[in-house]
């Protein structure tokens, strides 16, 4: 797949198409497409918790709403940081099943893999882009048949008549290595407006029009979010602090391979003075993706059709608290915060603002 980086808004064609290509030749579908369901689960598994955690942010940086038909428009730029121990999983590998064939005796061999691959260390998405490949032990294989066709009452002679088939079947033992991109960080970025509402309400909508990308299919990304002012409830007269509630929910598609859907909850609290504003958000995020892809035959032993793949799969999002600040001069609206959760992930928007 060609490097394309950059040529639509938004973070994440950069890690599908870019990165993956650049680091092993490989797309995300390509690389799924040489797993069975539970290692593509976990090799993915990371990256449905960043790009969750990515999403659910830069949704506000202030708790006061904007008054009726006031506006802020802005960019916001993420950076999930994936920690060191979803860079790798163990991976799976179903039991080997051969027949062996001498004399008139025929012999059922199934062969554990658990102990013909001694390490079956993998990269997630996020883990090293040049793996050692994860291969069988030719010695181990080797004494796993001959042990079992003893246990099946071949003597020493009928080994020997075998040398060539075993020397065949361990020839032809499956390797595998599905290269991660290298880099323990996702970023994202996109554009986002809000527009105050009567009854101390706030809409949110981010997202961009569908793009139809070579080799990705059409890419769609929509998300609307609604805020209500609380501290408007408090029956103390200048309340020192803003206290709102926001909920946010955002859904992204690419072709038929990829869709997922993230939701936020929080509860904000900020204080401004002159040009600054302080703010925190404590929060529940959730994400969810559903992945669809074609295992051809060939990719596992003894697999003699495509096999089509497709699962639902839950980042690993929970609780999340945010603090920030954010600059304001005239028109022009600059914030940052950083939000500490299952990932870390920092956020910076830039845009104009009218209350």
């Amino acid at each position: 797949m060609k490097s394309r980086m950059f040529v639509v808004p938004i973070m994440l064609l950069a890690f599908l198409a870019t990165l993956p290509a650049a680091s092993s030749g490989q797309s995300l579908e390509e690389k799924l497409q040489e797993m069975a369901e539970y290692n593509a689960k976990q090799y993915i598994q990371p990256l449905i918790t960043a790009f969750g955690t990515n999403m659910n942010s830069g949704l506000y940086h202030t708790a006061k709403v904007h008054k009726m038909l006031g506006f802020d428009f802005k960019i916001n730029v993420m950076m999930d940081l994936v920690p060191d121990e979803e860079t790798s999983f163990d991976f799976a590998l179903p039991d080997l099943s051969y027949q062996i064939v001498a004399g008139q005796d025929t012999f059922s061999l199934d062969l554990p893999a658990e102990s013909i691959y001694p390490d079956r260390t993998s990269p997630t998405f996020f883990g090293e882009d040049a793996p050692v490949p994860i291969a069988p032990n030719p010695n181990t294989a080797r004494a796993a048949i001959e042990t079992q066709l003893e246990a099946q009452g071949a003597t020493p002679q009928i080994i020997q008549l075998a040398s060539n088939q075993i020397d065949s079947i361990v020839s032809l033992l499956p390797e595998f290595a599905i290269p991660g991109i290298g880099v323990q960080a996702l970023p994202l970025f996109f554009p986002q407006i809000s527009v105050g509402l009567p009854f101390h309400i706030e809409v949110m909508l981010r997202g961009f029009p569908s793009l139809e990308v070579e080799d990705l299919g059409k890419i769609s990304f929509f998300g609307f979010g609604i805020k209500h002012q609380l501290d408007q409830y408090i029956p103390i007269p200048m309340f020192p602090v803003a206290i709102a509630a926001q909920f946010g929910f955002t859904t992204f598609r690419v072709g038929d391979i990829l869709e997922s859907n993230h939701t936020n909850i929080s509860l904000q609290v900020s204080k401004s003075v002159p040009f600054l504003t302080a703010y925190a958000g404590f929060g529940i995020d959730n994400s969810g993706m559903t992945i669809k892809y074609t295992m051809p035959a060939g990719t596992l032993p003894n697999q003699l059709e495509d096999q089509e793949v497709e699962f639902d799969i839950d980042g690993e999002n929970g609780f999340r608290a945010t603090f920030g600040i954010r600059l304001k001069l005239l028109l022009l609206s600059i914030n940052a915060d950083y939000s500490l959760g299952h990932h870390n992930v920092a956020t910076i928007g830039v845009g104009l603002t009218l209350r």
